[in-house]
């Protein structure tokens, strides 16, 4: 089996929908691992064109007042974001989603299209995990007994899907 890195960003974005050609995202996190350990953490909240929903806001907790207080317009966003991110592979939970938003913002504002080597948790678990309902986040942190203390903030998710991984690679090198 193929060691796994010692190093990776495990990223996490929120959006205003699931549409990258009609929704816009609202918050970008990531932190680095290290050994373990998390080295460095990135967050922001985004600016957005228009209100964000009332299912998205009840989902996330990310209001339109917090947006306008704290947000900051999407291309300074990104482009700290692809700075800390560098080259280092990416850990995410079904990360066509983040790759989907992420590229399309990177292809609005004619930057290069992010294209970090990733590892997708779902796809993981998917094939380590067979006695679950189905391959949410939320089900599979349920599933493995993770704790985490808020769910759909983009740190929060980084967290999780943090141990959620780890919990993966420990089930995959037990089926070795």
């Amino acid at each position: 089996m193929k060691a796994r890195p010692q190093t990776y960003l495990v990223l996490d974005i929120e959006t205003t929908g699931v549409s990258v050609v009609e929704d816009e995202i609202i918050e970008i996190g990531a932190i680095v691992v290290n050994g373990g350990t998390i080295d460095k953490e990135f967050q922001s909240l985004v600016k957005v064109s228009k209100k964000i929903p009332a299912s998205i806001e009840s989902l996330t907790g990310i209001t339109d007042q917090l947006i306008d207080k704290n947000g900051r317009e999407l291309l300074e966003v990104l482009s700290e974001f692809v700075e800390f991110a560098s080259d280092l592979l990416v850990v995410s939970h079904n990360v066509e989603f983040d790759y989907g938003f992420l590229r399309a913002a990177c292809k609005r504002f004619d930057l290069p299209l992010f294209s970090n080597q990733c590892i997708d948790t779902l796809v993981l678990a998917r094939r380590l995990v067979d006695d679950v309902k189905n391959y949410k986040l939320t089900t599979l942190l349920d599933y493995f007994k993770i704790e985490v203390k808020g769910r759909h903030r983009s740190i929060e998710d980084c967290l999780a899907t943090k141990q959620l991984y780890e919990k993966l690679i420990k089930v995959e090198q037990k089926e070795i």
